[in-house]
């Protein structure tokens, strides 16, 4: 997957990444057996990563 921003002016660049996933399921009378296998080419990703400040409209700037 492509490169995303990771602030709103662009100007930071965070690494695009792509997961695969594998389900499969069998259902048997009303009984339902599932096999699941997250990230199945172990891929290593960040599943979020931005850089932004937020406060609400009344919320005050806190020191740093």
């Amino acid at each position: 997957m492509k490169d995303l921003p990771a602030n709103e002016y662009n100007s930071i660049v965070t690494d695009g990444y792509f997961i695969t996933d594998f389900i499969i399921n069998y259902t048997f009378k009303k009984m339902v057996f599932g096999v699941t296998v997250e990230n199945l080419f172990i891929s290593e990703w960040n599943e979020n990563q931005l850089i932004t400040e937020s406060r609400l409209k009344n919320e005050t700037k806190r020191p740093i």
